[in-house]
């Protein structure tokens, strides 16, 4: 006998010491002859099958492959090799016609044409049925391999997109969405913005009470809710930058039905109208309380203003800043007291900005279709806007300027903007208060681009020579 043995596990055959064999047994593999089973060969294929079968395998041209390893008792006779010629042996083999293997293939093709008969003969409503177990019939055994193929296949493919998942993908969460922090150039205070809701009233200047609201009023309510937490001082006269009382402005009722004018004050100057838009300088020369002092005027003017008026506020240095900027709405809202409020707390927000470009604001204000439009500044506009509006002027807007600490020749082109717009100028000053309100807590002044302002100003500031 042999020192290597052969183990099987049932699928796959192995040649081993047999001193390994105790190793083997315990990673699921056997000795066939162990088992009363042995290994057979013709060449093409290799089988495991019992030995009581051997007989009949060798009758039909296999081959015993353990015949080294075993007893030549244990042996059934037809393994015993014969000293007869081959031809005899050619000629025994091929009398063999029937072996339980060849039964086997010949009982497949009798159920396979059993099925056939049974799809010609069945009737219609059968013949589904019939024709599903031919087809399963058919294509088992290759679907079955082809399932344990692919499935191993599969298997690799989803784990090398995990895989790639994991690398590729990144973890985008913001961990606070609510706060918006603002960093600082020139000053060092640092200011932040926390976004929360709130809902806005609206209301439309026609004649029933109750209006559904435009488009543009939904964009407001769904975008611009937001609120400002900064801690601001007492006004210099009472009311810097204070929100109105709940009790509503005056001229404010809940019986009125259709818009009416109502007189308001901006800087002393007194106008009549429904429709209203302040547009207001905004760039960094707006300091030493030029800028508290024409929000403070502008909170008091719209404070005025009864909810069937409309109004709109816009800042220009760089470039338009408008309404509750980055999410402006598209028209004029109505002064409700809740409108009034979310002014003053987006007022906090602005900062000041590089240049003096007013001309995609006025272009803006006049696209507003407004009454009556108050234009500010602390000097001409660096852009030609007053020149070019008061070449091509609007016929159907009233337009007010007002020169905070102007000289003279900048306040000649305020002037022209106002006359040609059937419009007054007025020179206005800094209030003393205002002064000591700035010096106390500076504006934030905007060299460069700086998140949603500054938004034409170049992303790193010039270096002075």
């Amino acid at each position: 006998m042999s020192d290597l043995i052969t183990v099987s596990n049932g699928t796959q055959f192995y040649r081993i010491p047999e001193s390994d064999l105790a190793q083997a047994k315990r990673s699921g593999f056997y000795r066939p002859l162990e088992i009363g089973r042995t290994i057979i060969s013709d060449g093409r294929q290799i089988l495991e099958i019992p030995l009581t079968d051997l007989e009949s395998a060798i009758a039909e041209g296999y081959r015993n492959a353990l015949s080294a390893e075993m007893p030549a008792a244990e042996m059934p006779a037809a393994a015993i090799p014969s000293q007869t010629s081959p031809r005899t042996e050619e000629t025994t083999a091929t009398q063999a016609e029937v072996s339980p293997y060849r039964q086997a293939e010949l009982e497949r093709e009798a159920l396979h044409e059993q099925l056939q008969s049974s799809l010609a003969e069945a009737s219609w409503y059968a013949k589904p049925f019939a024709a599903a177990r031919l087809w399963w019939f058919r294509y088992r055994d290759n679907l079955l391999k082809q399932c344990r193929t692919n499935g191993l296949s599969i298997a690799i493919h989803v784990a090398l997109l995990l895989l790639l998942s994991a690398v590729f993908l990144t973890d985008k969460t913001i961990d606070n969405p609510n706060i918006i922090t603002v960093s600082q150039t020139d000053e060092p205070a640092i200011e932040e913005v926390i976004i929360e809701t709130v809902e806005i009233e609206f209301t439309e200047p026609v004649e029933e009470v109750v209006e559904p609201e435009s488009e543009s009023m939904e964009v407001i309510n769904e975008i611009t809710e937001q609120l400002v937490s900064i801690d601001v001082a007492e006004s210099f006269d009472g009311s810097m930058l204070t929100a109105p009382s709940a009790s509503g402005s005056e001229g404010d009722g809940e019986a009125m039905e259709k818009p009416t004018k109502n007189k308001v004050q901006f800087f002393g100057a007194k106008t009549e109208a429904i429709d209203f838009v302040f547009v207001i300088d905004n760039s960094n020369s707006m300091t030493r309380g030029r800028f508290e002092t024409a929000l403070n005027e502008l909170v008091k003017a719209v404070s005025k203003l009864n909810r069937r008026q409309r109004f709109y506020v816009i800042f220009y240095s760089d470039t338009a800043y408008p309404l509750f900027h980055p999410y402006s709405p598209k028209t004029l809202v109505p002064a409700t007291d809740q409108n009034k409020k979310l002014l003053v707390r987006w007022l906090q927000t602005v900062p000041l900005c590089l240049r003096t470009d007013g001309k995609e604001a006025l272009q803006l204000a006049f696209d507003l279709d407004p009454d009556v439009m108050f234009v500010l500044g602390d000097g001409a506009f660096t852009d030609g806007a007053s020149r070019y509006f008061s070449d091509n002027p609007n016929k159907k807007v009233v337009v007010h300027t007002l020169g905070m600490e102007v000289n003279a020749q900048d306040a000649v082109s305020f002037k022209t903007l106002a006359t040609s717009h059937r419009g007054t100028y007025q020179d206005v000053g800094v209030h003393p208060e205002a002064a000591m309100f700035a010096k106390q807590f500076p504006r934030q002044r905007n060299n460069k681009r700086n998140g949603y302002w500054g938004l034409k100003l170049p992303a790193v500031a010039k270096k002075k020579k």
